[in-house]
């Protein structure tokens, strides 16, 4: 990757990180999302876990490149790009499954 290309890949994580800030103060679920990602992650890791979770939950960045469901090997990737363990990019997902699909029971008035 080159400078330019490394440059624009830093200015777009920053705006996503952003708007998931934005996001967070205005969404209850999205708020308990980054909560327990603060939880698990360190400040090191942080920034990574919380760009993964933006661009699974947006369907952006690498995850745009697939349609409903991502194989083994593909996630394997997407993981790397993040520089995430398999382990925890699962966990990522995990745990935004659970909270927007028991928030979802609970409250649907709610946009994501």
């Amino acid at each position: 990757m080159g400078r330019e290309a490394r440059r624009a890949e830093r200015k777009s994580r920053k705006r996503r990180l952003h708007w998931l800030e934005k996001k967070r103060r205005t969404s209850e679920r999205i708020n308990k999302v980054i909560a327990e990602l603060e939880e698990s992650f360190d400040e090191g890791e942080l920034e990574d876990a919380k760009a993964f979770f933006v661009d699974y939950f947006t369907w952006s960045g690498p995850f745009s490149q697939f349609g409903e469901s991502i194989d083994n090997e593909s996630m394997e990737r997407i993981r790397k790009d993040y520089g995430l363990d398999l382990f925890d990019a699962d966990f990522i997902i995990d745990i935004t499954e659970e909270i927007f699909s028991e928030e979802s029971k609970d409250d649907t008035s709610e946009p994501p």
